[in-house]
């Protein structure tokens, strides 16, 4: 079998700490109003990579570079919004008409939500 040395625990050990103070730098960062989330998003990145987390590190990359269309958006990235049209229907014009959700021709067209898969990076 193999053999554990007695620099192994140390080891563990720097790393835990290294992982620790990471965590640390991202929640001082998120605080900190002067930081950019595409830093803190960086650091989640490097994180993951040290806490081999894949999950951690999609997430982190995808709120980076923006989510692909085949990966559903999390609910925090669907902005709810009215929707206002401009137009004109037999010589009457409007503008800045609020229009239905659940009208049918506006939930096949548009819907009620706002996608955003843009990425804050």
């Amino acid at each position: 079998m193999f053999k554990t040395t007695a620099r192994e625990p140390e080891l563990g050990a720097m790393v835990a700490r290294r992982d620790s103070d990471l965590l640390a730098e991202i929640e001082r960062d998120v605080l900190d109003e002067s930081k950019s989330v595409a830093a803190a998003l960086r650091k989640c990145l490097a994180l993951g990579g040290q806490a081999k987390s894949a999950e951690l590190r999609d997430w982190a990359s995808r709120e980076l570079h923006g989510y692909p269309d085949e990966v559903p958006l999390p609910d925090y990235r669907k902005i709810r919004t009215p929707l206002f049209m401009e137009g004109f229907t037999s010589g009457e014009a409007f503008r800045g008409k609020q229009v239905s959700a659940g009208d049918d021709i506006s939930q096949r067209r548009c819907g009620s939500v706002l996608p955003t898969r843009l990425g804050g990076d």
